[in-house]
């Protein structure tokens, strides 16, 4: 089993795959710098079936690899079992949506096609031994995306990681009400931070319920995340042995792509790849260095 998320300048990416190799894909950003896009990943993988295609936020962003992987060629190697979203979007809303949060059309249009069929119905599912467990607030009750994102719990024996979208203050206090999802918190051992690590995603009362090992942020490296909220999240944070170092935060600005992988019968490793923006960092000093 392993989870990977993706270095990316806009939105947001997460492959899961289950030891069968059946995969399950959070949303669907890219990298401009190095020209990632999930459709190319998956397209060069080894993969077998792309179960799902989980939307967790409508932003152009996280929506912006969706044409691709909707397209012909793709949907020819990787038919998509089940578009999974947040239920109370629907094809009558979803433009009224868009033009509230100053949405592209094209994309939302789009999945307003592909939106109202069974598939995108579905609350909890699995591959294989993996567990996905859905969780989400009702427009109109809620009217901006980031407080409509849908949750997304996955679950493999010892592994509890959640993907909580965009979520905001306001949006963490409602499903915080609910017991069921308090119920999968505590069980988390892996935090992807809200929002990309921004303020507005931090919300303290969250890790009365929830006592992570480590605390991962998806973060652009134009998007810093300010020292006091990474201080903030370290606090939370147990820590988890990495190359014989324990760390309690991982940035993919820093850090690149994180992938947390659990092979049969192996202990649970985490590794991360070099982000991009170190390389050429690095590149420059050894070419300074070079001409000195």
């Amino acid at each position: 089993m392993e989870i990977k998320i993706f270095d990316v300048d806009c939105g947001f990416c997460a492959l899961i795959v289950a030891d069968n190799n059946h995969a399950a894909l959070i949303d669907c950003g890219y990298n401009e710098r190095t020209g990632f896009r999930p459709s190319n990943y998956i397209m060069n993988s080894n993969l077998l079936v792309l179960e799902h295609l989980i939307i967790s936020n409508l932003s152009d962003d996280n929506l912006a690899d969706l044409p691709y992987l909707m397209g012909k060629d793709f949907q020819s190697q990787f038919p998509t079992k089940f578009l999974i979203k947040n239920p109370s979007f629907h094809a009558n809303n979803l433009p009224e949506i868009g033009i509230r949060n100053n949405a592209r059309t094209g994309r939302i249009n789009l999945l307003s096609l592909i939106s109202d069929c069974d598939q995108a119905k579905i609350i909890h599912h699995r591959i294989g031994n993996i567990s996905f467990t859905f969780f989400f607030n009702n427009y109109p009750d809620f009217l901006d995306y980031n407080n409509l994102s849908l949750v997304t719990f996955v679950d493999y024996f010892d592994i509890s990681i959640i993907f909580p979208g965009n979520l905001t203050h306001k949006g963490w206090y409602s499903l915080l009400g609910n017991s069921s999802f308090r119920e999968h918190l505590r069980r988390v051992n892996f935090f992807v931070a809200s929002n990309h690590g921004q303020e507005s995603g931090y919300l303290p009362k969250i890790f009365d319920y929830c006592k992570p090992d480590l605390v991962i942020i998806s973060n652009n490296w134009n998007q810093p995340i300010k020292p006091e909220i990474k201080n903030k999240y370290i606090r939370h944070a147990k820590g988890f042995k990495i190359v014989n170092e324990n760390q309690k935060l991982l940035t993919t600005s820093e850090h690149g792509n994180i992938t947390i992988s659990k092979p049969p019968g192996n202990k649970l490793q985490i590794s991360m790849s070099e982000s991009i923006l170190i390389k050429d960092c690095f590149q420059n000093v050894n070419s300074v260095s070079r001409e000195l």
